[in-house]
């Protein structure tokens, strides 16, 4: 039902935030530590697209215990941002690999490279990737933010409707929190 699916949703976001929690530790000597390795990475950025993902589309409605864990969730995103973004900078296969978890569909054939936007957007990651055969030639545009966890794919998110949508008036009268 639409009540089961919004309360699975909130437990995903919950469980993506209690496993984001274990990067929450003292930046310079621990967090090099936890957080060093293309697994280390994807987990990292697996969890924080899921809790973008599964996020309720109004949080302020949402119960005080969620409300707590995405504030929380909020300061933890700023707290690893500058060490994901040097990590990012030097090796970007783990966030191939967590793109490749979260989007089976994704091609493996695609070329290019992760690179920072330039400033005030540096928190966005884009990836211009090129597929086809000689005869034609798709490109494609990945952009991540290592931030918030937002990936988009030619600027739409990857398996929901935008937030643009999904706040609309008419949209939460007619279908109230569910995420299509």
């Amino acid at each position: 039902t639409d009540n089961e699916s919004h309360e699975l949703r909130i437990r995903l976001c919950e469980v993506a935030i209690t496993c984001r929690a274990t990067y929450d530790v003292d930046t310079a000597r621990d967090l090099p530590n936890l957080l060093c390795s293309a697994d280390d990475i994807a987990t990292a950025i697996e969890c924080s697209i899921a809790v973008n993902i599964h996020t309720p589309p109004n949080s302020q409605i949402a119960d005080h215990r969620l409300r707590e864990l995405l504030s929380y969730n909020d300061r933890l995103s700023h707290h690893l941002e500058s060490h994901l973004y040097t990590l990012l900078l030097a090796d970007d296969r783990g966030l191939d690999a967590a793109l490749g978890s979260i989007w089976p569909g994704r091609e493996s054939d695609l070329k290019g490279l992760w690179r920072p936007l330039q400033s005030p957007n540096s928190r966005w990651f884009l990836h211009q990737t090129f597929s086809g055969g000689s005869s034609s030639t798709h490109t494609r545009r990945l952009h991540f933010n290592i931030l918030s966890g937002l990936l988009l794919v030619d600027g739409m998110p990857l398996d929901r409707l935008s937030q643009e949508i999904v706040k609309h008036p008419t949209y939460t009268r007619l279908f109230g929190q569910v995420r299509l």
